[in-house]
């Protein structure tokens, strides 16, 4: 997934991978904010702002964190984010683009604490 790096994050490209897993098209998602992946809360904003500060004060190259987010019909997923910069220069001016990198956790011994990012 490609999001904004400006509030409110909006999503600018999923792949198949992520259409599977949410059960979100693409069409429905691109130009949604991130929201859409937790029933519209705020939550996933406020650590987007979070994540967006820590990559740019402390030039950081990644970082993870796992959340819960809710599918299209509503099925919660908890699922690990890789979430680092890109530039897009090329695609829209000159700002970046945060690119995240999902997977999901099936087993309670791979779960780290939901909405805790580890900056790396």
């Amino acid at each position: 997934m490609i999001v904004s790096s400006r509030n409110p994050f909006s999503i600018m490209q999923v792949n198949q991978a992520w259409i599977e897993m949410w059960g979100i098209e693409a069409h429905e998602a691109i130009g949604s904010s991130l929201a859409i992946l937790q029933g519209g809360s705020k939550q996933v904003i406020d650590t987007m702002e979070d994540i967006i500060s820590q990559l740019s004060t402390n030039r950081l190259q990644t970082i993870t964190l796992e959340m819960i987010g809710y599918t299209k019909t509503g099925v919660a997923i908890h699922n690990r984010w890789y979430v680092y910069p890109a530039n897009a220069q090329c695609i829209e001016g000159s700002f970046y683009l945060i690119v995240v990198t999902m997977e999901q956790i099936q087993n309670q011994e791979d779960r780290l604490n939901p909405l805790i990012p580890c900056y790396r």
